[in-house]
């Protein structure tokens, strides 16, 4: 038993030296990264409260009601990686901006370290229903709010929303 003791020492004086800094570590908890809270909604639309993170599995979904209706949602620290979303309606685009700061959220266009100009939003085609997920080009660093915004003709429906976590 005697070999183990330092084997059990080093473990245990570990495990006490990390508590003190546990609120330190931002990282999340899962690399599936959903919404905390929604920041702002402009323009009509019902239940955005279903695509975060507590909802999950509810059975309710964000219903876009008219074009241009938008909802940010806050992510709580900054993340990126790619956006994942479910669909289950839509007639046209739906496009995405992203701000690591509250003051830059924009349903038009995202932050970017350029004062003249803004970065371009993710936009999708949505021709059909089910999972849409952005290709590997598109991966985005570094944001805390994300805005879905209807460039459609009609109704949108989202059911999920969730980030494929990918820190670089």
């Amino acid at each position: 038993m005697l070999p183990f003791l330092p084997l059990l020492v080093a473990v245990a004086t570990s495990a006490v030296m990390a508590v003190p800094y546990q609120e330190y570590i931002l990282a999340p908890a899962s690399r599936i990264v959903r919404p905390v809270s929604v920041f702002r909604q402009d323009g009509p639309s019902t239940s955005p409260e279903a695509l975060l993170a507590h909802n999950v599995g509810s059975g309710q979904s964000l219903v876009l009601e008219a074009f241009n209706a938008s909802v940010t949602y806050d992510f709580g620290k900054n993340v990126g990686g790619w956006v994942n979303f479910n669909v289950s309606s839509a007639s046209g685009n739906v496009s995405f901006t992203f701000s690591e700061s509250s003051l830059w959220v924009s349903s038009w266009a995202c932050d970017s370290i350029s004062q003249t100009s803004r970065d371009a939003p993710l936009v999708f085609n949505v021709s059909d229903l089910g999972h849409f997920a952005a290709p590997a080009d598109k991966e985005r660093g570094a944001f805390r709010y994300l805005t879905i915004v209807d460039l459609g003709t009609g109704i949108a429906t989202i059911d999920d929303l969730w980030f494929d976590f990918t820190p670089m």
